[in-house]
């Protein structure tokens, strides 16, 4: 299988780095250069480049280049975490391997505009960790956002394919779409729900009567009520919005915490009507927000 230009310039600079033909603190031929050399574009040398940093073999020093990283992979040694008996333990030990994750990783991880939906190596990992949920889908249609906050502006903002602008939303419900339809005046509708649910009839007709665009709902433990809908009322909702064409918002934000591990929306739809909201903040700490979407 003939190797891609970018896997060309990635093998050839690491094996001159190994076998001692580029010294450690000597500089990369240019990117420009790189991509004279192998007839490809700068944008791929580039890429080939940032792999290279992200790997540790180089370093970038600004308006300069590149140059071969002083700490070579040869010299690194496996970091040694203390085994200690505190319920912090688990906490420090993630935030070591964390910290030295990121370590060089600046500008890979940060400023990679041209995947503005999400590196595509971490939508890959979230498609594996979502098949453990039973939610099916591609890695295309995944988006990372830093939080559902995020992921609720967009879709506020773009237009769907049913062309209608109404906004549904649960009362009560997650305190941050409310602050949402307000400040950006969007037009919407509610219904109450209670410790039972709602009221499907009037759900029926808010969907026949009204232009609604999309349902927001928080499918389980439901904040401040803690309802969860049952499987019955998720089909029930899942026809009503096929047969009415509305879109159902799916913000399973506390998923993790079911030990029933109950359908979702998402699993039960087969019309393409439910967009899912998975949240990662709960689960791991409230500081880290990292949010998939399903489109």
């Amino acid at each position: 299988m003939t190797k891609s230009k970018y896997q060309c310039i990635v093998d050839r600079i690491r094996q001159d780095i190994q076998n001692g033909k580029l010294l450690k603190g000597q500089k990369i031929p240019s990117i420009r250069k790189l991509a004279d050399k192998y007839h490809c574009s700068k944008d791929t040398a580039q890429k080939a480049l940032m792999e290279l940093k992200y790997q540790k073999y180089i370093y970038a020093v600004p308006k300069s280049g590149y140059y071969v990283l002083e700490n070579s992979l040869e010299d690194q040694q496996d970091m040694e975490l203390s085994v200690r008996d505190d319920r912090h333990q688990i906490y420090e030990d993630f935030r070591i391997c964390l910290n030295e994750t990121l370590i060089g990783r600046e500008n890979y991880l940060f400023n990679y505009y041209s995947q503005q939906e999400g590196l595509e190596e971490l939508r890959y990992s979230v498609q594996q960790l979502l098949l453990d949920a039973a939610i099916y889908t591609s890695a295309a249609k995944i988006v990372l956002t830093s939080g559902t906050q995020q992921a609720l502006y967009i879709l506020s903002q773009i237009a769907f394919p049913n062309g209608k602008q109404e906004i549904l939303v649960e009362q009560p419900t997650y305190h941050r779409i409310n602050d949402l339809l307000t400040v950006q005046k969007l037009p919407y509708q509610t219904i109450e729900r209670t410790p039972e649910g709602i009221n499907l009839k009037e759900l029926e007709w808010i969907f026949q009567s009204r232009n609604i665009k999309f349902f927001y709902t928080i499918p389980r433990f439901h904040y401040p009520l803690g309802h969860s809908y049952n499987r019955k009322e998720k089909e029930e909702i899942i026809r009503l919005a096929q047969l009415y064409d509305v879109y159902i918002v799916e913000d399973d934000y506390l998923a993790d915490f079911d030990s029933k591990h109950e359908l979702t929306f998402h699993y039960l739809d087969d019309s393409q009507h439910v967009i899912y909201i998975k949240s990662f903040s709960a689960s791991l700490f409230p500081a880290l927000r990292i949010t998939a979407l399903l489109l």
